[in-house]
């Protein structure tokens, strides 16, 4: 409802074509759910959203449709969608937010959240005016290429619940991200320290078919050289954000721990995901 509420999207065309694509998907859909293959399952190659219209009738009456669409096959017009100003705002309230990051900024990669003390207030706008820039230009190609690596956001306490504390003004960062990146780092933010090879110290990959009564079949791979270990994080994504933007990503029957050097941390992993074309470079075990 917030978005129907804030979206001001002044493409009708756009609007009509998309409407105009879910009646026939839906019916399609319908047809395929009779058939006992649900697009809402997630054995279904193609993936599916959900797509609501708002309908403002002539007698002053709002109706609301909701339509299951083949994000697959209709990419390019969702994408015209996206990267339309009014769905952007509509979607990400920070595009549109007069209010200015208070209190200390945190950054979080896979590995740690670090706090970005002692900024100043001009730091702080510039950081926001630049993920806006970069936010608006983020496309759906972007993000079905890239899984965010990390995010940056502030901390609230309620007065009425010292102990408690929420996450606020979060930020999603992608790897196209260039010159925020370049900000955070410039900030103290490790964005990438996950990924130091001289810090790893091997990465293990877990190979399974998801039929737990198989599980004994399931098989495990070490990757201890730094060339084997570059390519392999070069083919993962951070599962941490792996479910932002699922719809977008195909993930295949692997995963994979980063284990770090003692000396490094004691603490952490990293999970990595795999699509199934990057399984397929997997360099050779040993």
């Amino acid at each position: 409802m917030y978005r129907f509420e804030n979206m001001k999207i002044t493409d009708l065309e756009l609007i009509l074509e998309l409407a105009k694509v879910g009646v026939e998907d839906s019916s399609y859909s319908k047809k395929l759910d009779q058939m006992g293959y649900s697009v809402s399952s997630e054995d279904v190659e193609d993936s599916w959203f959900n797509l609501c219209v708002a309908y403002n009738l002539k007698s002053g009456k709002t109706v609301y449709r909701s339509y299951m669409i083949d994000m697959t096959k209709n990419i390019d017009l969702i994408n015209r969608l996206y990267t339309a100003p009014g769905y952007k705002e509509a979607t990400y309230p920070i595009l549109s937010s007069k209010d200015d990051y208070t209190g200390i900024i945190s950054y979080r990669n896979p590995i740690s959240d670090i706090k970005l003390k002692d900024l100043t207030n001009t730091e702080k706008q510039l950081l926001t005016e630049t993920f806006n820039k970069e936010l608006s230009k983020l496309t759906l190609y972007d993000m079905s290429k890239y899984t965010p690596i990390g995010m940056f956001y502030t901390n609230f306490t309620p007065e009425a619940e010292p102990d408690s504390s929420f996450q606020l003004n979060v930020a999603y960062i992608y790897p196209c991200m260039i010159e925020t990146i370049g900000l955070l780092e410039s900030y103290g933010a490790d964005v990438y320290g996950y990924m130091d090879i001289d810090n790893i110290e091997y990465i293990r990959v877990r190979f399974y078919d998801y039929d737990y009564d198989k599980i004994d079949a399931n098989t495990s791979v070490d990757y201890y050289t730094k060339e084997q270990i570059s390519e392999v994080l070069s083919l993962g994504v951070p599962s941490d954000f792996s479910y932002i933007d699922g719809a977008l990503h195909k993930f295949g029957n692997a995963d994979a721990i980063i284990n770090y050097t003692p000396d490094y941390t004691k603490e952490w992993t990293v999970m990595l995901s795999f699509t199934p074309e990057a399984l397929e470079h997997m360099p050779a075990a040993g």
